[in-house]
């Protein structure tokens, strides 16, 4: 029921450098892709023909969107950001605690925006930042990377080192009852659920 019997992988489009991260589907049956060395986002339309929809991303590393369509982005230059890209442009979050994202060391590495207007996001530990941009971290001994919310937004998913954990999700969007879900064959990168709720995690 995932992949037909036969199917075989293609080749639909390739660049060098870091610079195919954070796909996410459009509506329209594309996608969209992070360029994390060029600081664009690019389109691949579903007849395979590439165009650039963003730039100045300042080398924006993963892409996620909300249930109402807004999409986020993550800005892993210096001074990192979550930012708002669509409908409008403009700054979720940068601060924890007063002082700026790079003060907790590690890469701003992935996120998974809610239909709150919030957005979950990874950077060595686990944390939210909620429609005002105010950030807090969640979970106990962490090693992050690959984060996305179940489609009735009810749990939330979360690499750690060569598992995956899980965590319920409250209505103001805190996080409780972490546990371990999944053990996995080798450490733990991107990950992504589909519509019948079956989780799919890249690896080494």
């Amino acid at each position: 029921g995932v992949i037909a019997a036969g199917a075989k992988w293609k080749m639909v489009w390739k660049t060098d450098g870091n610079n195919a991260d954070g796909i996410v589907p459009t509506r329209d049956g594309g996608i969209l892709i992070a360029q994390n060395d060029n600081s664009d986002v690019v389109k691949l339309d579903r007849n395979g023909h590439a165009s650039v929809v963003y730039r100045d991303t300042r080398t924006g590393g993963a892409l996620s969107y909300s249930r109402d369509g807004k999409l986020f982005i993550n800005e892993r230059e210096l001074n990192p950001a979550i930012r708002e890209l669509s409908p409008e442009r403009k700054l979720l979050a940068n601060m924890y605690q007063g002082d700026p994202l790079d003060c907790l060391g590690n890469v701003l590495n992935d996120l998974t925006a809610d239909s709150k207007g919030g957005v979950y996001f990874t950077q060595g530990g686990l944390f939210y930042a909620d429609p005002h941009g105010v950030i807090t971290r969640y979970g106990e001994n962490l090693r992050t990377n690959g984060i996305i919310l179940s489609p009735d937004e009810k749990t939330l998913y979360v690499t750690n080192g060569s598992t995956l954990a899980a965590f319920d999700v409250q209505p103001d969007g805190a996080l409780s009852n972490q546990r371990e879900l999944a053990k996995l064959p080798a450490f733990a990168d991107g990950s992504v659920v589909d519509a019948q709720g079956r989780i799919y995690v890249t690896g080494g």
